[in-house]
């Protein structure tokens, strides 16, 4: 299939992945054929690069085992990573007096909030254990907050404590119009990036107003001398619209949603039928 019709391929020299429901298969792994076609884009001189919602701490153990991959944005932009070294070499986080300004949502009893500090996540115990009632209701979910997501007995104690130094924040709600008010109510302040979606639960992320994955590959693109223009993107749900805007080329995969299909420059097949080598192998076709 002709992906890249009227793209110019020679352009692109960053190739950007989400992870979930992206690189990773629908098992949260890696595959090996989207492993090797990782080695072959790294061979032929391409930068590989991740942008994901996770905090680098809950990086799947497969990213580690792929050495060609170069740096990570973690937390919807709030980090770049450089995974050679393992060094911090960029933040965005949330304003303090913007989250001081939201406590009352943070803390409500209805919400699970989840927190993202120094590349950990964490959670309350009482949330951990009432997970229905937050809207985690499948074994995978369940287990994926379990073993990514530290605990502590006061959700709003941690807060204050770690205030001036956040880098996201997470809502999951039990209900959907609590879900789309509250989110319509955070998208007020001018300080925030409020992204909103039903695909793993209902959740609302929360970032700082200049923190996205957009503005973090912007970066990285400037720090490796790159415009954005050189880079393409792969996603698959709404907090990879804007990094997707900002590409050069996007791809969207089949699994994504309907909106990020719509804006994309290219579609190509889903997450369980290792789209990204079909990409990858026409990008380095002659």
């Amino acid at each position: 299939m002709d992906y890249f019709r009227n793209i110019d391929k020679k352009k692109i020299r960053l190739l950007a992945f989400d992870l979930d429901g992206t690189l990773l298969d629908p098992t949260s792994h890696v595959t090996q054929r989207t492993r090797d076609a990782l080695v072959r884009a790294s061979e032929a001189g391409y930068v590989l690069a991740l942008a994901t919602g996770r905090v680098y701490t809950s990086f799947p153990s497969d990213i580690a085992e792929i050495p060609v991959l170069d740096y990570a944005v973690s937390s919807n932009g709030a980090h770049i990573v450089d995974l050679k070294t393992g060094s911090t070499v960029y933040e965005s986080l949330i304003p303090e007096a913007a989250v001081r300004r939201i406590m009352g949502v943070l803390t409500a009893p209805d919400i699970m909030t989840e927190v993202f500090f120094d590349h950990n996540a964490y959670m309350s115990r009482h949330c951990a254990e009432h997970f229905e009632e937050y809207g985690i209701l499948t074994d995978k979910r369940k287990n994926y907050m379990l073993t990514t997501r530290r605990q502590v007995e006061d959700i709003g104690q941690l807060l204050e404590e770690h205030i001036a130094g956040l880098e996201n924040l997470k809502l999951d709600f039990g209900d959907y119009d609590r879900q789309l008010a509250v989110s319509a109510e955070l998208a007020k302040d001018p300080d925030l990036t409020v992204v909103c979606y039903q695909h793993l639960g209902l959740g609302v992320e929360i970032s700082g107003s200049a923190t996205s994955k957009a503005s973090a590959l912007r970066e990285l693109c400037s720090m490796l001398g790159f415009t954005a223009d050189d880079m393409m993107v792969f996603g698959d749900s709404n907090n990879d619209v804007h990094m997707m805007e900002a590409a050069g080329v996007s791809v969207a995969m089949g699994n994504a949603t309907d909106n990020v299909k719509e804006i994309a420059d290219i579609v190509c097949p889903s997450n369980e039928e290792d789209g990204i080598v079909d990409i990858i192998d026409e990008l380095l076709a002659e």
